[in-house]
């Protein structure tokens, strides 16, 4: 007896180890810090009735000029390590995080949980938001260079040049008449003659900025808005000469990008050399021809939406060759 009550001890004990074998392990991702998440309806209600709300638009510069929430700040999600510590100085403060989609979103709430900030919520993407929204013609404007009056392209120069010197352009002046000597014989009257023909009115040239590539990408894209009636893109000669330049400059300095290393963002670029507007987009495309580079723009969505806006009346457009094929920058701009 005293035998079978010691093997049901040994049993009890070892029933014992293997439950106490199977309890949970806290895994690895367990023990990351949390951020929580809100629908756009709660961030609405929060951000009207609470002051101290940080609102952090992780997109990039271009989607933030476009279209952001109010009072937004920006911060895109692959500089929110480098940048939050700098401009989110208080961890414990509220920060409602957002980005076009939801997917950015996610990724910076937790980077942000990650670095100790206490008060992280994700409500999504701005294409669920049911609010205001606005535009701003750039979202960080670069501070003035000193030389930036005295920087002029060489583009401009040689325009500007032609004006100067175009011998069509410039007046010739007219040779008055020698005066006539008194003579004592009598002179037959003349047979009167017809005055001379004012001198003709010079017209402009066509505008140079205006080849048949360029009229052939317009029409292009203008046969596109005529489907969804919006009215056709004119276009602007100063926002055309623009255009030409930032194609050229980004087969000069071997980029690609909307951000030049000479001009900034395309909304510098305008704001420099002249141009008042109240938004603008730019498309870039490297492709074999004006055909194969408009069916490339307008097979992508943000592309596409730049083209097909109707808030957009006027359009510049630059094209340059370049070892690797055309290089086609559009601007579309709001006056």
């Amino acid at each position: 007896m005293k035998k079978i009550i010691q093997i049901f001890t040994v049993l009890v004990f070892v029933s014992f180890l293997s439950l106490a074998g199977c309890s949970p392990v806290q895994s690895e991702s367990d023990k990351n810090p949390a951020y929580q998440t809100i629908t756009s309806e709660t961030a609405k209600k929060r951000l009207d009735n609470e002051n101290g709300i940080i609102l952090l638009d992780v997109r990039s510069e271009a989607e933030y000029a476009e279209k952001h929430i109010p009072g937004s700040l920006l911060i895109p999600v692959e500089t929110i390590e480098t940048q939050a510590t700098e401009k989110l100085k208080d961890k414990d403060a509220t920060i409602f995080v957002y980005c076009r989609s939801g997917n950015r979103s996610a990724i910076a709430a937790q980077a942000l949980a990650n670095m100790n900030y206490t008060n992280v919520y994700d409500f999504g993407g701005i294409n669920s938001w049911p609010y205001e929204t606005e535009t701003t013609p750039s979202t960080n404007q670069m501070t003035e260079a000193t030389q930036a009056n005295e920087q002029q392209t060489k583009e401009e120069k040689d325009v500007k040049s032609l004006e100067q010197t175009n011998p069509e352009k410039i007046q010739q002046p007219v040779a008055s008449p020698a005066p006539q000597s008194p003579t004592p014989k009598p002179v037959p009257k003349p047979t009167p003659t017809p005055a001379p023909a004012p001198n003709p009115v010079l017209t402009p040239e066509p505008t140079p900025q205006i080849n048949a590539q360029k009229q052939k990408m317009l029409d292009l894209i203008n046969a596109e808005r005529s489907k969804i009636g919006a009215a056709p893109l004119s276009t602007d000669i100063k926002v055309m000469e623009i255009a030409q330049i930032k194609s050229e400059d980004m087969v000069k300095n071997n980029y690609f990008s909307h951000t030049s290393p000479t001009y900034g963002s395309p909304f510098d670029m305008l704001s420099k050399l002249g141009v008042t507007f109240h938004g603008a987009a730019e498309n870039i495309a490297l492709n074999s021809s004006v055909e194969n580079a408009h069916a490339a723009l307008m097979a992508s969505e943000g592309h596409r939406k730049n083209m097909l806006n109707a808030s957009y009346s006027y359009i510049g457009i630059g094209i340059a060759d370049s070892p690797k094929g055309k290089v086609f920058v559009q601007m579309f701009v709001k006056k």
